[in-house]
């Protein structure tokens, strides 16, 4: 592995943990923030899916500050 690989390797890792301590934490805005804005979830096969994806769009919506 090459220094570069090394680096990508850790912004990863890095990435997938900030990701599961923000479901973790309940945190949506940081949830939301690990996404590009043109990105698509599916979140239809996750047993709590539904339950993210509401209050996802609550806070999308504004009505969750």
């Amino acid at each position: 592995m090459n220094q570069q690989n090394i680096a990508d390797e850790l912004a990863i890792r890095n990435h997938y943990a900030a990701y599961t301590y923000a479901v973790d934490d309940h945190n949506v805005a940081t949830w939301i923030d690990m996404f590009t804005p043109d990105a698509r979830i599916d979140m239809s096969t996750f047993r709590v899916g539904q339950q993210l994806m509401q209050v996802g769009n609550t806070f999308i919506n504004g009505t969750i500050t």
